[in-house]
C-alpha cells in the first residue's frame, strides 16, 4: 500500500478520535426525568395492584347478588385509577425522551385498557422498556438486574459539570 504524495497543504496528519464517551442524548434536566418516569411507574404499579388486591378482598366476601355492583364499579375505578396514577411517569418519560406530550396519555390509556386483565402492568413495563432504553442512549450501563438510580444519578452530575 503505498501512502499519497502530501498536497498543497502538507502531508495528512492524524487526528485522535475520542471514544468511550459515548454521545449524549439530551440534557441532564431530560435524564432526570427519565430517571424520575422510570423508577416512579414502580410506585403506579403498586397503587394499581394494592387496589386490585382490595377489590378481589371485596368480591370474595361480598354477597352474590352485589358481585354485579363489583364488576360495574370495581373494574372502571381500576382502569381510571391505573391510568392517572401512571400518567405523572408517562409524562416525565415524554420529556425525556423529546417525544409530544400526548405519547404520555396514549401510554396512560394503554395501560388503563390493559389494568383489568394485569393490572396495567403490561403498559407499565413496556413504557418502562422504552424509558431504559432512552436513557441508555445517554450512556448509562445496566446492571444485571435493570437500571441503577445512583448510576443515572452520577451521569446527571457529569452532564451538569460539562454544560
Amino acid at each position: 500500500m503505498q501512502v499519497p504524495p502530501p498536497g498543497p497543504e502538507g502531508p495528512p496528519s492524524y487526528t485522535p478520535y475520542p471514544r468511550g464517551q459515548g454521545t449524549v442524548a439530551g440534557t441532564a434536566d431530560q435524564l432526570a426525568s427519565l430517571r424520575d418516569g422510570y423508577f416512579g411507574l414502580n410506585r403506579a404499579g403498586l397503587i394499581t395492584f394494592v387496589l386490585v388486591i382490595g377489590l378481589n378482598v371485596v368480591w370474595a366476601t361480598a354477597p352474590a347478588e352485589s358481585k354485579l355492583l363489583y364488576i360495574g364499579l370495581g373494574y372502571p375505578a381500576v382502569m381510571v385509577v391505573s391510568g392517572l396514577s401512571s400518567y405523572p411517569y408517562n409524562k416525565k418519560i415524554a420529556f425525556g425522551a423529546g417525544w409530544n406530550p400526548g405519547i404520555a396519555i396514549l401510554a396512560s390509556a394503554l395501560s388503563a385498557m390493559f389494568s383489568c386483565i394485569c393490572w396495567g402492568l403490561l403498559g407499565l413495563i413496556v413504557m418502562q422498556m422504552v424509558a431504559a432504553a432512552q436513557i441508555k442512549k445517554f450512556g448509562v450501563r445496566s446492571g444485571a438486574f435493570g437500571l441503577k438510580k445512583d448510576m443515572i444519578n452520577a451521569r446527571i452530575e457529569e452532564l451538569r459539570a460539562i454544560a
